[in-house]
């Protein structure tokens, strides 16, 4: 079999030249004929197993374009649909008939269709993962990602694709971008002095130090204290412990129950007074906002 001696076929006589020449023809040609047999067989064995290979792959194929919430579609060389399934007719607004029809550039309203020639060809034998804006049925933009693969089936090259719609991701990204511009901004002109601290206590949760998170430009000129981020306090201001008691309790009170107070506060060291309203953005951490009040006490 495949050209390998698997067996022998032997005819014995007790007599002597009991096969002639005919007989030997017949006996070599039944030989040929059962090896041939055998080929055959176990061809057919190995393309039966290729089809219920490949058939199981298709029925596979099938059920992730069925059950995918992705939006997966396969375009030939040219971006024309071959195969699309429900998730991504929906997200563009199309039915399976009209879906069927369109081309790559019908939907795609960022690059123009000579530009998404060029990029199917460089898409041959590679993957990548591309962010795009797609145009709908009914003529909204989305804004999607995809993730595409080119390859050759058949002598043909083909695109396989799985879109996901990231509008409302974007939208929020772009929404916490700009609530983050406008919070630096305020942070950075705000007149009050700005403090964001965690607290740091001993064995028995008394409150004995705290180290500057954040500060803004409005703590360094009402204070005159430069470069604090990352240092405790009792670093800067030694002995401020010993010296004002009554900001560690404050401070440390609000770190640990989250109740925010309001007080007024001798900066002794400093020989200012400030008045000073802390709150606990999360447990064991506070935020000081303060401003200096010397000329009112002054007046008082």
């Amino acid at each position: 079999r495949d050209g390998v001696a698997i067996g022998a076929f032997i005819l014995y006589s007790g007599e002597t030249n009991a096969f002639d020449d005919a007989t030997r023809d017949l006996l070599v040609e039944m030989a040929t004929d059962i090896s041939y047999a055998l080929d055959h067989f176990n061809l057919q064995a190995a393309r039966n197993r290729a089809e219920m290979t490949l058939s199981k792959s298709k029925a596979r194929f099938q059920i992730l374009m069925q059950t995918s919430t992705d939006g997966i579609h396969v375009m030939d060389e040219l971006g024309n649909i071959v195969e699309a399934n429900d998730a991504f007719c929906r997200m563009l607004g199309y039915t399976q008939e009209e879906m069927a029809c369109l081309n790559v550039a019908d939907w795609d309203a960022q690059w123009s269709a000579e530009e998404l020639r060029t990029n199917f060809k460089e898409l041959e034998g590679k993957s990548n993962l591309i962010e795009t804006v797609q145009r709908r049925k009914d003529g909204v933009l989305i804004e999607v990602e995809i993730s595409v693969s080119g390859v050759e089936l058949d002598g043909c090259n083909y695109v396989f694709a799985s879109s996901r719609d990231i509008t409302e991701r974007k939208r929020t990204q772009e929404t916490l971008k700009a609530s983050e511009l406008r919070y630096s901004s305020l942070f950075k002109n705000m007149l009050n002095g700005y403090a964001y601290c965690r607290m740091q206590y001993d064995d028995h949760d008394r409150p004995v130090d705290f180290v500057y998170l954040d500060v803004n430009q409005a703590f360094e000129r009402i204070t005159g204290l430069k470069n604090m981020v990352g240092k405790p306090v009792s670093e800067v201001i030694p002995g401020i412990r010993e010296l004002s008691p009554e900001v560690f309790d404050t401070y440390g009170r609000v770190a640990a129950t989250g109740i925010a107070e309001t007080f007024d506060f001798d900066f002794k060291s400093q020989s200012k007074w400030l008045t000073i309203a802390v709150y606990s953005p999360t447990k064991g951490e506070f935020v000081a906002v303060f401003d200096d009040i010397t000329e009112r006490k002054k007046l008082a």
